[in-house]
């Protein structure tokens, strides 16, 4: 019953779609088979493209993060996000493997 109401779904690239629960839940016969058939290896992509991957990787701004206010909204009632030392937000993200912008 979760898979009739789901919400959200793929347009497969044989023009099935499939919603989104049966997507994640039957990998082996969805999601791992496309991926295998129509999916690039890293080389590929970047010759495919002509940019490099590890240019469009996430590098967070720790001091432009702070000074945002959804920042701030986000964890109001939680923490005061401003008396966190800046040491401690960089060793956070790092812990988590977000890498930063120095």
């Amino acid at each position: 019953s979760r898979v009739q109401r789901c919400d959200v779904h793929y347009a497969m690239p044989d023009g099935r779609i499939v919603p989104f629960c049966t997507f994640n839940v039957f990998p082996e016969l969805y999601r791992d088979r496309v991926q295998k058939v129509f999916s690039y290896s890293i080389g590929e992509w970047e010759q495919i493209t002509g940019r490099k991957l590890l240019e469009d990787k996430y590098v967070r701004n720790i001091k432009k993060l702070i000074s945002g206010d959804a920042y701030r909204r986000a964890y109001e009632g939680i923490a005061d996000v401003l008396s966190i030392p800046y040491e401690e937000h960089v060793k956070a993200s790092k812990k988590f493997g977000i890498p930063v912008a120095e």
